[in-house]
């Protein structure tokens, strides 16, 4: 129980640092004590979830299909309008932390690598096809 809890810890603290940056020489403006809630996009919700009990000690705390999305919805929230969100799931770290899962689908949406929001992907297959001659490893 232990490793889950500094799992757990370790999950949450990397999340709160890439959203929180804070001033050496200044007092912190905002003063945080945890996070609640993640959500993340996975490609395979069902393998998402088996990762996330297995490794965190996560529970499954709710399972949701829902209907068809409202395309003003998708418009106020940048989605394109071909994507579906087949279905989300909130799972719940030892420590209380949440993680929601969700998996969409839409003829814009692929699993192949690399995306934009992977910047290691995309560099490590920008150097196989020469494309980095200027950047140093």
């Amino acid at each position: 129980m232990k490793t889950h809890r500094i799992a757990s810890t370790l999950f949450a603290s990397t999340l709160l640092l890439g959203a929180v940056s804070l001033s050496a020489s200044a007092a912190p403006t905002v003063s945080i004590s945890g996070v609640d809630h993640a959500g993340i996009n996975v490609p395979d919700l069902a393998t998402a979830i088996t990762f996330f009990q297995t490794t965190f000690g996560a529970k499954l705390e709710s399972d949701i299909t829902p209907g068809a999305i409202p395309d003003a919805w998708k418009t106020a929230f940048n989605w394109r309008q071909s994507s579906e969100l087949k279905r989300f799931v909130m799972m719940r770290l030892p420590d209380g932390t949440g993680v929601e899962l969700f998996q969409y689908s839409g003829k814009q949406i692929d699993h192949q690598r690399p995306h934009q929001d992977d910047d290691a992907a995309t560099y490590r297959q920008s150097r196989q096809a020469g494309e980095c001659a200027g950047f140093s490893q």
